[in-house]
């Protein structure tokens, strides 16, 4: 089991996750730098005018401390800014309530810069690659009985494989009984495959086959996968399998994790949409503060 080291203290500015919104009467209106805005080609007269009216109302949370609209032409450099109004731009194609995108802002500032860095441990065979070596490592705590998580975690397992190991997805067991009974087995059969260096073997198959995990049809799963059953049982029913597991859960509720998926990345919960675009997102500006971006 690998630890994370720690994000020196230096890279982050602790004060900026709060979210600044400038009081419309008081706000002068900037022109938006459109090309300099993502995703905003084709968009209608109607979403910009309203997409700028929320960039010339929402603060940069990070980097340049002024509105948005204002930062992309004042320091066009500011990786924050830059991708605020990327967010503002979505969610406005999107047909949100100025309400919600304003929540979504509020989420994404707290995420990037928490008050509070978590350490989580990872399971190094549990993870694409090596977490020691990555820039950004990505924790998902996860039940392969969820529904959502085999909606995310895989797609999110495509996302991060784009980065050649710049990037790393460590998954974290948090298995619960509202998703089925047989949560905690499943899990257990999952370790027991990671033993044999096939966790992301089983992993596929146990997503695949969300509803049909009885343990008799996950032993089935097992030998489809080439697994030596006499070992893999053994492994599963194991006190250092049950031990593993139960640790997980435990780290996990330690952290905050109240439903799954919950990610984490490196060490920061993410507060916002799973979709694939935000997680891209969230990932990249990742990336930019890592090399010490803003």
């Amino acid at each position: 089991m690998e630890k994370r080291q720690k994000i020196p203290a230096g890279t982050l500015l602790v004060s900026s996750v709060l979210l600044l919104l400038a009081q419309t009467s008081g706000a002068q209106a900037v022109s938006i730098a459109w090309h300099k805005v993502p995703g905003a080609k084709g968009l209608t007269n109607a979403d910009k005018s309203r997409a700028a009216g929320l960039m010339n109302r929402i603060h940069s949370y990070y980097g340049c401390s002024d509105s948005v609209s204002r930062c992309l032409r004042s320091h066009p450099k500011c990786e924050t800014a830059r991708r605020l109004a990327g967010l503002i731009v979505r969610l406005v194609r999107q047909g949100r309530t100025d309400a919600f995108i304003r929540k979504e802002v509020l989420d994404r500032a707290r995420s990037m810069h928490p008050f509070k860095i978590r350490k989580v441990s990872y399971h190094k065979e549990a993870c694409t690659g090596d977490p020691a070596k990555a820039l950004v490592v990505v924790a998902a705590f996860a039940d392969f009985q969820c529904p959502f998580c085999k909606v995310v975690v895989p797609a999110l397992k495509k996302i991060v494989a784009r980065y050649k190991g710049r990037v790393v997805l460590c998954f974290k067991h948090f298995p619960t009984q509202m998703h089925g009974k047989n949560s905690v087995m499943s899990a257990r059969a999952a370790v027991a495959a990671a033993r044999q260096g096939k966790f992301w073997a089983m992993f596929r198959i146990l997503y695949h086959h969300r509803k049909q995990q009885a343990p008799a049809r996950v032993e089935q799963y097992a030998a489809s996968i080439g697994l030596d059953m006499a070992r893999f049982k053994q492994d599963r029913d194991s006190r250092a399998t049950r031990r593993l597991v139960a640790l997980d859960k435990r780290e996990g509720l330690k952290l905050g994790v109240k439903g799954t998926p919950t990610l984490f990345l490196d060490g920061k919960m993410w507060h916002g949409r799973k979709d694939a675009a935000e997680l891209t997102d969230r990932i990249e500006e990742e990336l930019v503060l890592r090399k010490g971006g803003q």
